[in-house]
């Protein structure tokens, strides 16, 4: 009889060991992880993808504005500079007497408070094709400073504004300029 059961026992006990064997077999079976492993290895790199290109076409868009914000404010300059040089090469006379004043330049009288930002003083009359079309200047002639000396010439300020509005960009630069006559 102990054998008998001692056999029994053996037969249960092998039976629960080889469940318990084959419960650890499943947890170390390792079929099939490489393909978890390898599809997070994927969507890791889908991530990192992805933030890439956003981040170039950031960037891209960033250079963009730069060079357009640059290219309108050389446009701007140098239309302030073109209005500077028709100064300086306006007649003594014509710059004398406001009724002769070109539309470019105003006499500031004219002007209660001139702000170059307002889009009212911004006309297709102050362009200049020989500068480029999307750039614009002005002029404002403002009240006498004083005389250099006894019998000399008066020291007349301007403000001067070039204006530039292209690819989106608006760059307005204002400059002083002096002119004794």
């Amino acid at each position: 009889m102990h054998s008998a059961r001692h056999k029994e026992r053996a037969r249960i006990f092998r039976k629960v060991g080889m469940n318990i064997m084959k419960e650890k077999n499943i947890l170390h079976n390792e079929d099939g992880s490489v393909l978890i492993i390898s599809l997070v290895v994927l969507s890791l790199l889908l991530i990192i993808g992805v933030s890439a290109t956003t981040t170039s076409n950031i960037e891209n868009l960033v250079t963009r504005n730069v060079e357009n914000y640059t290219e309108a404010f050389y446009l701007a300059e140098a239309a302030a500079m073109e209005n500077a040089q028709r100064l300086e090469n306006k007649a003594v006379s014509d710059l004398s007497d406001p009724e002769k004043f070109d539309q470019w330049l105003t006499k500031s009288d004219s002007v209660p408070s001139f702000d170059p930002t307002s889009g009212t003083y911004w006309t297709d009359t102050y362009s200049d094709e020989s500068i480029n079309p999307a750039a614009r200047f002005l002029a404002l002639s403002e009240p006498v400073i004083g005389s250099l000396g006894m019998g000399q010439s008066n020291i007349h300020p301007y403000t001067i504004c070039g204006l530039s509005e292209k690819n989106n960009s608006r760059v307005i630069v204002q400059v002083g300029y002096r002119r004794a006559f």
